[in-house]
């Protein structure tokens, strides 16, 4: 099994970070203590905000773990520490470019050996569809759902329902039980 976290590193996210971790750390120690290390690799995507409009953000996606890197647990939980918030606001629109980060997930990860694909998203505001301007993916919300199904991969979001992104909670829900949602075949 293959689980890449795609994970929203804005400043809003700064206090969830933490929390983060401690998720991943003990889903990490689910999986030792279930003797299935080797069998589950982990990786780690950030994401943010478009660096053209705000090029203090350092980045607009930034891979902290391949798969590669997350066959030993130790390893990636060292490398997810690196993962810190943005020091400065990606300005005044409260979604961010997630679909860059779900994207980068879904094509820079050497997928080919694992049986189960699985990218789960952690953010707390919408994503940029693709008509945006700042939307570096380009790719709206039904077309990054098929081109994940198209690879096997299945997609879980979990959404943040903090205060700062309250009036962004209803388009964020509606977005991400769209992009979560799999279409059995018949």
């Amino acid at each position: 099994t293959g689980i890449v976290f795609v994970v929203d590193t804005t400043i809003t996210m700064g206090p969830y970070i933490d929390r983060m971790r401690d998720v991943i750390a003990r889903v990490y120690k689910r999986v030792e203590a279930e003797k299935l290390e080797g069998d589950v690799s982990f990786g780690l995507v950030a994401y943010r905000s478009s660096t053209k409009s705000v090029p203090d953000l350092e980045y607009t996606t930034r891979t902290f773990a391949s798969l590669k890197d997350g066959v030993k647990g130790q390893k990636f939980l060292d490398l997810t520490a690196q993962v810190v918030p943005a020091k400065v606001s990606s300005g005044p629109q409260l979604p961010e470019d997630a679909y860059a980060g779900v994207m980068s997930a879904l094509t820079e990860m050497d997928w080919d050996q694992y049986a189960a694909k699985i990218v789960v998203l952690i953010s707390d505001a919408s994503a940029l569809e693709g008509n945006h301007p700042l939307a570096s993916s380009g790719m709206f919300t039904s077309e990054v759902r098929e081109f994940a199904q198209a690879a096997g991969i299945a997609l879980f979001a979990v959404h943040l329902k903090t205060r700062e992104g309250a009036r962004d909670h209803a388009a964020a829900a509606t977005q991400y039980e769209m992009l979560t949602r799999f279409q059995g075949k018949d």
